[in-house]
């Protein structure tokens, strides 16, 4: 058996300090409480803390048990190297996925590096994560209340929250509905990682992939501190689609792929999400991307569907401006002009075309009054006349 704080000098000193403050009764329910916690909770990391931080560690372990709930304290090393981090869980909330989103959730928060975990099963149905992280950088801040959001979220809440969301754009029959196909499929790591917002997005782009069983492409703005980036998801029905096949594709757009962030929706079996961030080019921002992002989705879902063309004439309808049938005449006139023998390859003719994007629009002007019925009954109106 773990010994008791009595039995700790220093600990014996600290938890008859934190009676006498609160007043509690070492023979009471409170005190036996508080001998209980500081007995249960490992003495190594006690004895180094603060004392306030002691006290808040203890206080909030007592709260756990009269009324069980998720909850996530962090807590500094005195000399400020470490982050140590207790996460309270019901015994049925507790997984390895959970153990795992919850680390990632911590790492990429605080900028650390995971040394150790250890789990604890207490009284009352609770269960004691304890997470130790190293701290490069020891001027980092942790929001610790954002931090006991997320987890509240990631544990109860997140499903509640997304059919709230989805019945302000949809109402409640079809929103429940949906919940009850989708909502069991998204892992804890995509809940602590995303906004309701965005998994209530992704719900409805899934809608769509099953309804026209095929890739669906999603812009966002959620890189809101670079106008140069902007986001970009592609949806597939099973699992992941080769990035071999997805990278290139956007680089005839234009886009340079910074990273990607893959999300596997029920192990791969209902869909897979890649989430890109890509840099724009010089003189593009997200703005003016974002203005026509319907034109941008619906042809790079074609080319990723082997339903267009993947060439660099497609970077066209990012920097010019462009439809999907701006690009196919200029890709047709292009093809007609290297058969009369023009010498300028590909990629001089779409760089040409990109940096002057008002006289390419002026060449698409042009082609549509010689391809407009009406046009062509009017020059052969004016000939008959002449």
């Amino acid at each position: 058996a773990p010994a008791g704080p009595m039995e700790v000098p220093l600990l014996r000193t600290h938890m008859q300090g934190m009676m006498a403050k609160f007043g509690f009764d070492p023979a009471g329910h409170a005190g036996k409480a508080m001998t209980h916690v500081l007995t249960a909770l490992p003495h190594d990391l006690l004895v180094s803390l603060r004392p306030n931080d002691l006290e808040r560690v203890t206080l909030t372990a007592m709260s756990l048990t009269d009324r069980p709930r998720p909850k996530l304290l962090a807590v500094r090393s005195p000399l400020g190297r470490h982050l140590f981090v207790f996460v309270w869980l019901r015994r049925d909330d507790v997984s390895t996925a959970m153990r795992q989103a919850i680390s990632n959730m911590l790492t990429d928060a605080a900028d650390a590096n995971l040394l150790g975990w250890s789990i604890t099963l207490e009284d009352a149905g609770i269960a004691l994560i304890r997470y130790t992280l190293d701290l490069p950088d020891r001027s980092v801040k942790v929001d610790e209340a954002a931090l006991d959001r997320k987890l509240e979220m990631m544990v109860r809440g997140w499903e509640p929250a997304v059919e709230a969301e989805l019945a302000r754009q949809l109402g409640d029959k079809r929103a429940a509905a949906m919940l009850v196909h989708y909502g069991k499929a998204f892992p804890a790591d995509y809940r602590a990682a995303y906004s309701i917002e965005e998994a209530a997005q992704d719900m409805l782009c899934l809608v769509q992939m099953e309804r026209e069983q095929g890739k669906i492409v999603r812009l966002h703005d959620a890189i809101h501190d670079d106008p140069k980036k902007l986001g970009l998801k592609v949806y597939n029905a099973g699992g992941a689609l080769p990035l071999s096949d997805i990278v290139p594709a956007l680089e005839n757009f234009g886009f340079t792929v910074i990273e990607e962030s893959p999300r596997s929706l029920d192990e791969g079996k209902l869909a897979y999400i890649h989430d890109f961030t890509l840099q724009l080019k010089a003189g593009v921002d997200s703005a003016a991307v974002m203005a026509r992002a319907g034109i941008l989705e619906s042809a790079l879902a074609d080319v990723l569907d082997g339903d267009a063309e993947n060439d660099a004439f497609n970077q066209l309808i990012v920097a010019a401006g462009l439809d999907q049938q701006a690009v196919l005449w200029l890709r047709a006139w292009f093809r007609y002009l290297r058969q009369t023998g023009l010498s300028y390859g590909l990629f001089n003719v779409v760089d040409a075309l990109a940096k002057n994007p008002a006289v390419t629009r002026g060449i698409i002007a042009l082609f549509e009054a010689l391809h407009d019925p009406k046009a062509k009954e009017d020059r052969q109106n004016r000939g008959k006349a002449g």
